[in-house]
């Protein structure tokens, strides 16, 4: 009886990750088409335009390798949606904040991934 409800668990799962990975893929070609934004362009920038991090912590969060958010980093540098340096106090190395511009393009973003979903 259990190996029948794990396998509706494992089907329901499975369903919902590929429903997931089509909607990653949607967005990815709408951020990048529209905004010219990477879906792990958006997932970074998104998470600093909470709260700024240190590399390291961005590692740790998203779950990619350092070398793939080294990549991220210097093409939001590049695009000027990131900055490094906090409060002047801060003295920490790697910090990395949201720019002004970056704050423009996240909100962009946002409304653009909203309609997707929608």
């Amino acid at each position: 009886m259990n190996y029948i409800k794990d396998m509706e668990i494992n089907e329901k799962f499975l369903k919902d990750y590929l429903h997931a990975q089509v909607l990653v893929k949607k967005a990815n070609g709408e951020l990048k088409g529209t905004i010219d934004l990477s879906w792990s362009e958006y997932i970074v920038l998104k998470m600093l335009s909470k709260d700024g991090f240190s590399q390291n912590v961005l590692v740790e969060m998203t779950g990619l390798s350092p070398a793939g958010v080294s990549k991220i980093i210097f093409s939001l540098k590049s695009k000027k949606l990131i900055c490094e340096g906090g409060k002047d106090t801060d003295r920490r190395k790697n910090f990395i904040k949201i720019s002004l511009l970056g704050e423009k393009k996240i909100k962009l973003a946002d409304t653009l991934l909203e309609s997707i979903l929608n």
